[in-house]
């Protein structure tokens, strides 16, 4: 049998190594991240890292970030340039958040670089998916980088909508099933409909809120998910945030085994414990992929917020849900796969570490 498994972190021992970042070895340790450690600066004496050797990683993966300790432009006199200088690696709860000396949680990914993009490199039309991104410590920058990413994605009818979310939000237990997000509940696709226990398609981002039908952000996937009808429309535009509990605040409905309830008031709906850092995340993605222009300009904000407007609440909470639901693997997949059927991700699935930079930290 195989004597490499899962590598979450993949150092480069040898950027020049043939057998080093072949495809048959990716595909064997499936790395989350890569690390370039060795060699004094970018493009060195020895061409190291080697514009092959790094390209087969990128050919493996777009979502996977390369970063060097070292920079540089092919010259000693410039070392320094875009260095990240010592790099740290942290164990957290839903995975690894690496760090730098030069750039903290944000990271300089290698095909942002000069060395990576320069006109001799055969490989300088691949890279990180995020690399414009990275390397960047100021929020607003990183929201309008981030921005211009993500951006521009293929959009659905909303007929296509309810076809795309029984494979997104399908049962893994039974294919017949779809899973609704509030409830937690499995009940067969074909009972999509208008009664009271059927299922319908949820904004999150509630669409009086400042979409008013207007496409993309109305049939945008990141924030669309299948709902109980009944909870749908007790939901209806309210802000979200944590309520007291009691029978008065309880949505009352039928929930999947095992999962927690929704409760609400006038004001404001709280949804089960399991999917509350998932609101928080599409929320955080819809703030910054619709920025004004050409499309709808939606913003999050403290407190309670109105439909007249293209505001929706309540940050404050959301920060602390991102932190208390963490990311999934499931919330990944979804991510995948809508990536795969809109060309975009969600960077708050991937890169969690960025809401403290974007939107600050939960207090």
């Amino acid at each position: 049998g195989s004597l490499v498994g899962d590598v979450d972190i993949f150092k480069l021992g040898h950027h020049g190594a043939s057998a080093g970042t072949t495809s048959a070895l990716l595909n064997v340790i499936k790395p989350e991240v890569a690390i370039v450690s060795n060699g004094d600066y970018l493009g060195n004496s020895y061409g190291h890292p080697t514009y092959s050797a790094i390209g087969r990683i990128y050919s493996y993966s777009n979502n996977l970030p390369v970063y060097a300790v070292t920079g540089g432009n092919g010259s000693a006199v410039s070392r320094t340039h875009q260095r990240n200088g010592t790099i740290t690696v942290k164990i957290e709860p839903t995975g690894y958040l690496v760090s730098s000396a030069n750039y903290g949680i944000n990271p300089f990914e290698l095909s942002k670089t000069d060395y990576w993009k320069s006109s001799s490199n055969p490989n300088n039309h691949l890279g990180y998916y995020y690399k414009e991104a990275t390397g960047i410590t100021d929020g607003a920058l990183l929201k309008a980088a981030i921005h211009q990413i993500i951006r521009g994605h293929t959009s659905y009818s909303y007929d296509a909508v309810k076809t795309h979310l029984q494979s997104l939000d399908e049962d893994p237990s039974n294919s017949n099933n779809i899973l609704l997000f509030y409830t937690g509940r499995s009940q067969a696709k074909s009972t999509f409909g208008t009664n009271a226990n059927d299922w319908n398609r949820e904004h999150i981002w509630a669409q009086s809120h400042g979409i008013d039908y207007a496409l993309p952000a109305y049939t945008d996937l990141h924030h669309l998910r299948a709902t109980d009808v009944s909870v749908n429309s007790a939901r209806g535009d309210k802000d979200f945030s944590s309520v007291a509990k009691s029978s008065s605040t309880l949505v009352n409905d039928t929930y999947g085994p095992g999962s927690t309830f929704n409760y609400m008031t006038s004001s404001y709906f709280e949804p089960r414990d399991e999917v509350k850092g998932d609101v928080a995340r599409m929320l955080f993605y819809m703030a910054v992929r619709y920025e004004g222009g050409s499309e709808v300009n939606l913003e999050l904000v403290n407190g309670i917020t109105t439909s007249s407007g293209n505001t929706l609440g309540d940050l404050a909470a959301l920060l602390v849900w991102h932190n208390y639901d963490l990311v999934t693997s499931t919330e990944r997949l979804r991510n995948h796969k809508i990536y795969i059927l809109q060309n975009n991700r969600n960077p708050f699935i991937d890169r969690p570490e960025w809401v403290q930079i974007i939107f600050g930290a939960s207090s």
